[in-house]
């Protein structure tokens, strides 16, 4: 199924019981790519790792907002997101400095 090439990485990082839930949103997502149009394959790799970060303490957090979020969506993580900004925020300097 789609997105099953996740599954090793969502194992180390999802509990159990958060990973059964994630697998039951992807099939559950995969029923609304049909009724509204979606693309189906993106549909059931996004309910299968919507909660991907889920478990992740807050210094993982910090990492992969830093390492991985900030580059390549500095807006997002600066304006639209308010949680990953305050997680950065005593890590980062300010953007015009």
């Amino acid at each position: 199924m789609d997105g099953d090439q996740y599954l090793p990485f969502l194992k180390h990082v999802l509990t159990s019981k958060r990973l059964e839930h994630s697998l039951h949103v992807r099939l559950v997502m995969g029923e609304l790519a049909k009724v509204y149009g979606l693309v189906q394959k993106q549909a059931l790799v996004a309910g299968l790792l919507h909660d991907a970060a889920k478990d992740l303490d807050e210094s993982e957090w910090k990492k992969l907002v830093a390492e991985v979020l900030m580059p390549r969506f500095p807006v997002f993580c600066t304006s639209a997101s308010p949680t990953a900004a305050s997680l950065i925020q005593s890590d980062r300097p300010p953007a015009d400095a």
